[in-house]
């Protein structure tokens, strides 16, 4: 697989902000899943543990971040993530959950997208984003179950895959977006 331009995975991240946002803190998402971050899911307090998280102006121990997962973890989850905050949060220093991000994106996201559409780097953007959308909303193998979006995007009928292209637990933004992209995609696409 070919690396990521820079200028699109500044994109591409921008587009996981707008959708998630960048909490530092801990909070759960609508599936009760522990998250920080550009919607970080975290698998336990000892991934958590590895993160540089601070409590106020200093490193926040070990301790303090197990105490702060287990408070979570233990709260009704699909609340704001305003909800999950105290004064004793521990939170991520400014900045870092783009790097998580983008991290995610270069190390699991695009990786795996790639294995579905071989030839990743030659689509128009706005079909990768729209891929990038989806896998980020419904993980890898959710992104595999749209084998008609994906198999219109490998025939590059970027048309057919806007029509196809619609993610059940997303907003209805998100959704007008994967059309938008798909239907640009369509529009730029020399096939």
């Amino acid at each position: 697989m070919n690396a990521t331009p820079p200028a699109l995975m500044d994109v591409l991240v921008e587009d996981c902000v707008e959708r998630e946002n960048d909490i530092p803190w801990l909070y759960l998402d609508t599936r009760g899943l522990v998250t920080t971050g550009v919607g970080h899911m975290l698998h336990g307090a000892p991934e958590a543990s590895r993160l540089p998280f601070n409590l106020g102006d200093r490193p926040a121990t070990v301790g303090e971040i197990t105490s702060d997962f287990v408070r979570v973890l233990s709260m009704p989850p699909a609340h704001v993530a305003a909800f999950y905050r105290s004064p004793r949060s521990v939170t991520l220093p400014v900045g870092y959950g783009r790097t998580l991000c983008q991290q995610e994106l270069a190390g699991t996201y695009l990786p795996g997208i790639a294995k579905l559409v071989p030839d990743l780097y030659s689509h128009p953007a706005g079909a990768i984003r729209a891929l990038v959308a989806i896998s980020y909303t419904c993980g890898l193998g959710g992104l595999a179950t749209f084998t008609h979006t994906l198999a219109a995007i490998n025939a590059r009928d970027y048309r057919t895959a806007a029509a196809q292209a619609h993610v059940k637990t997303a907003t209805p933004e998100t959704n007008a977006k994967l059309e938008h992209w798909l239907l640009d995609a369509a529009g730029r696409s020399t096939s």
